[in-house]
């Protein structure tokens, strides 16, 4: 009796859809030749939304296929030897480095006595770039900030750069604002 009920049921539920769907063969085309349009659309639908599910699972669920980048760690004693070497030379008052874990970027931060000029404090950057080993250069990310203070004999300058593993130059961004007293 169950069964009955539920045939009825479902029965009930084909015969109230909106759109009757053909039994036959000839009743296809006679639907096609009626809702020609609203097939053609809901064709096009379905494969815009094959396209978009697709992008979408590749996108989050595969991820990009840029390989990771792994660099061996840096020690103590390279870090030191090479702020060493730069707090070394006359035109630099102090420098400091940060390497970041996650994203593979090494942190320069480099103090410029008042005699220094922006072009050689850009030199010396390159030249701290030039003391790390060609594996480093090759998987690290490179970000300088250079700075001098203002005194009476310049203006002072603080200025960035970097240098992208893919990149094949440094690039610089100036963040001195010239004030004129008029």
């Amino acid at each position: 009796m169950e069964y009955t009920l539920l045939w009825v049921k479902w029965n009930f539920f084909c015969s109230c859809s909106i759109i009757n769907l053909p039994k036959k063969r000839w009743d296809m085309k006679k639907f096609y030749n009626e809702h020609r349009i609203f097939v053609i659309l809901m064709g096009i639908a379905a494969v815009c939304l094959a396209i978009v599910i697709f992008l979408l699972l590749r996108y989050f669920y595969f991820g990009t296929s840029a390989p990771k980048r792994t660099c061996s760690d840096m020690s103590e004693g390279t870090k030191n030897e090479i702020i060493s070497t730069m707090n070394a030379d006359d035109l630099i008052k102090d420098t400091s480095m940060r390497v970041s874990d996650k994203s593979n970027v090494i942190f320069l931060t480099m103090e410029f006595n008042e005699t220094a000029s922006l072009d050689e404090a850009r030199s010396k950057a390159v030249t701290a770039y030039e003391l790390f080993s060609e594996d480093q250069r090759a998987c690290l990310d490179f970000q300088f900030i250079l700075i001098q203070s203002p005194s009476e004999a310049n203006d002072g300058f603080t200025i960035m750069g970097s240098r992208n593993v893919r990149g094949t130059n440094f690039v610089w961004n100036n963040n001195n604002v010239k004030v004129s007293e008029d």
